[in-house]
């Protein structure tokens, strides 16, 4: 069981990583992922990195992704104190991974050095 961040998601889908650096299912991801995911696709049509139509495609992918998702209002609790660490965001993420006693994938080199003394941490580069 892994956790994976926004971050690496959106690497793999426009290719700039290859899917093996996924980690293995089962695959935890909290419930704000989604909305971080669609922030990410609309900065990369925006930036003209992505056409609107594969922004779209890889948007309602999306919906299909073998993803476990965990509703924030179970992590609310075990975030907020991580938060001085990370992001209020990221917190989620890591409150996640060690909830689960998981590994948290990432590709934000910010939100690895933030955890690292924090949860188990894979950056991938």
């Amino acid at each position: 069981m892994s956790v994976l961040d926004a971050s690496l998601w959106l690497e793999v889908a426009v290719q700039r990583q290859p899917v093996e650096t996924l980690p293995a299912p089962p695959i935890l991801v909290p419930g704000h992922f989604d909305g971080e995911v669609l922030s990410g696709l609309r900065g990369l049509v925006r930036g003209r990195e992505l056409s609107k139509a594969d922004g779209l495609a890889l948007a309602k992918d999306l919906r299909s992704a073998a993803l476990l998702r965990v509703a924030l209002r179970e992590l609310v609790e075990k975030a907020w104190p991580l938060s001085t660490s990370v992001s209020a965001y990221d917190a989620f993420y890591v409150a996640l991974a060690r909830r689960e006693q998981a590994a948290l994938f990432t590709c934000d080199a910010k939100l690895a050095a933030g955890a690292a003394d924090l949860c188990d941490v894979h950056l991938v580069l």
